[in-house]
């Protein structure tokens, strides 16, 4: 009959390493279900603690697609990140007709897999002339951004599309040279 539902939070910082440390604090409690991760790095991590310990969880904003794969504990409300880079592909090719794109991605799961998805299904009829992986938190991030920002330069109006699309991608499209548009339009990502 009447069940009472204890609310416990917990917070994983956005970091996989804690989010691990978080969800053993969770499988060694009486937890029946989990709500969350924000992040796809720190779902993965948990996804792995939760799988083991039978404890279902629900995420309403990671997208990669491994947080799923082979783990039938782990749920997400959104589509899966590979179906977004294929769904924006398409609408930036066959919707907007841009026939030319640049990728930027964050070299990590999420980066690529939302890279390798967009790049398969865009293919099929644009170009993509140049590809860049970014790691902002690398020890050379600024020679990175400004590697990128000079071959963005070279080849104007290419539409660009950007994983993760955070502070970081903000900053390497705004210290791009004024003669480089993004299609007078912002670049696209998922989530």
């Amino acid at each position: 009959a009447d069940r009472p539902v204890r609310l416990a939070v917990y917070d994983d910082a956005s970091d996989p390493e804690t989010g691990a440390q978080i969800a053993e604090r969770i499988a060694a409690s009486d937890a029946l279900l989990v709500l969350g991760h924000l992040l796809s790095g720190v779902s993965l991590q948990a996804g792995l603690v939760y799988r083991a310990a039978g404890i279902p969880a629900i995420t309403g904003s990671a997208a990669a697609d491994a947080i799923t794969a082979g783990n039938h504990f782990y749920f997400r409300m959104i589509p899966a990140l590979g179906t977004q880079g294929m769904l924006i592909a398409a609408y930036v090719r066959d919707a907007l007709k841009i026939g030319r794109t640049t990728i930027i991605y964050s070299d990590d799961t999420y980066g690529r897999t939302l890279a390798q998805s967009f790049a398969g299904e865009y293919k099929a009829g644009g170009v993509i002339p140049h590809l860049f992986t970014y790691a902002g938190k690398a020890k050379d991030a600024i020679q990175q951004r400004w590697d990128i920002i000079t071959r963005l330069a070279a080849s104007p109006n290419a539409f660009v599309l950007a994983s993760r699309f955070t502070a970081r991608a903000h900053r390497l499209l705004r210290d791009a040279p004024a003669r480089f548009e993004v299609v007078h339009m912002p670049p696209l990502g998922a989530d």
